[in-house]
């Protein structure tokens, strides 16, 4: 195993990449280092390295491939870029319904998912 800073993809490029089997990038938070991970799911998809995004990880990778596939230039999450021009990550404040109507959310209504760490039991 290999840790590499994100941060160091942005400034040195892929090529350190270059030797890996395959590629994990975790949880986090913050803008720190994003590009880089966009870049190494770049360089995964590309290169057919198995690649596992947990949470931002799985983000980055979508931003990625709307940026590099789908044609939608500078692709973001509004976490990154508030007022990004295509907005393919959301907070969950601005989650919409089908017909486009924003779903007013709050920390006691239903999140569509929970941040437990370490709070459940693992029976």
């Amino acid at each position: 195993m290999k840790l590499i800073d994100s941060q160091d993809v942005e400034t040195r490029g892929v090529e350190i990449l270059k030797d890996l089997d395959a590629i994990l990038i975790p949880g986090g938070f913050g803008y720190r280092g994003v590009e880089g991970k966009i870049a190494t799911a770049r360089y995964a998809r590309e290169n057919n390295i198995p690649y596992l995004g947990i949470c931002p990880g799985m983000q980055v990778a979508l931003i990625e491939f709307a940026r590099n596939v789908a044609g939608m230039e500078n692709a973001n999450s509004t976490e990154f870029v508030p007022d990004c021009k295509y907005p393919v990550v959301a907070l969950i404040t601005e989650w919409r319904d089908e017909d486009g109507n924003v779903e007013v959310r709050s920390e006691k209504s239903d999140l569509g998912g929970t941040m437990r760490s370490a709070r459940s039991s693992a029976s």
